[in-house]
């Protein structure tokens, strides 16, 4: 009993050095979750009031701490409201300006995305893959999303590439003529005539608003997308090297749920090897 309470007087020079270098770790660790704890609250108080963007900045910038503490419990729990808030970012964008192929714009993307709140974008040769990126990068204020296609818009396939992050390229259908090369709003009342591919068919089937059909094939190219990184994930043995394959495949395609839900359970693997 004595020497309990001994321990439990001694001044820091009397402890030994393991157990001084512990009880540092200890506190250093609790200030750091401490300061998770309040960034995810500010991030939580973004969600419910539907500032999805501030969300967003919140839960990346604790990722990132997360990361650097290898809390990766923490780090799983955190992609749960980044993810909802980038679903949110997607839907919102989706249903407000689309704008397949920029044949016809300017080269300065600032000309024809400045006056932009909200909205989807593929950009076309002949500009450069550059664009997007910066586009990305610029555009995080806003509720805007943009791909790169290998290609003119007039082409029957199109090949759509990332960036930043991870390459990955999926080559797909072209959107319908009609929507290619011009602003469609969601006001926009032009529609599409819907017709089967057999024209003998007596299915008749609706015409549909350009807007629509536009909004409806960038969100299954993004779909697209996001499948074409998870098959390129190699198999490979739970790890902090497969926690950052697919971090650098989530910066590629930000928008695909799916890739969130795998990076969680991979973080959530690791902290129980």
């Amino acid at each position: 009993m004595i020497q309990i309470y001994a321990c439990l007087f001694a001044t820091a020079s009397d402890l030994p050095s393991n157990h001084f270098a512990h009880t540092q770790y200890r506190q250093r660790i609790f200030r750091m979750t401490t300061h998770l704890d309040a960034i995810m609250e500010s991030a939580s108080n973004a969600l419910s009031r539907m500032d999805y963007l501030q969300c967003e900045k919140h839960c990346i910038h604790a990722l990132s701490m997360a990361r650097k503490q290898a809390n990766w419990p923490y780090y799983a729990r955190i992609l749960l409201p980044l993810q909802e808030s980038r679903r949110q970012r997607r839907m919102i964008a989706a249903e407000s300006t689309i704008r397949l192929g920029t044949t016809n714009l300017p080269h300065a993307p600032g000309q024809w995305t400045n006056q932009l709140a909200a909205g989807c974008i593929v950009i076309t040769q002949p500009h450069r893959p550059t664009m997007a990126r910066l586009i990305a990068e610029k555009m995080q204020d806003r509720f805007i999303l943009a791909l790169y296609a290998e290609n003119t818009s007039d082409c029957p396939r199109w090949t759509l590439s990332s960036s930043p992050g991870s390459t990955i390229t999926v080559t797909i259908d072209a959107p319908p003529r009609g929507c290619i090369d011009r602003w469609l709003k969601p006001d926009d009342r032009t529609k599409f005539n819907n017709k089967p591919p057999d024209q003998k068919a007596t299915l008749s089937l609706p015409p549909v608003r350009l807007a629509s059909v536009a909004s409806n094939w960038f969100l299954d190219a993004c779909e697209a997308m996001g499948d074409a990184a998870l098959a390129q994930l190699a198999p490979q043995d739970i790890d902090v090297d497969q926690i950052k394959a697919l971090e650098s495949l989530l910066l590629a395609m930000p928008a695909h749920e799916l890739l969130h839900q795998e990076l969680g359970r991979v973080a959530r693997r690791v902290e129980n090897h």
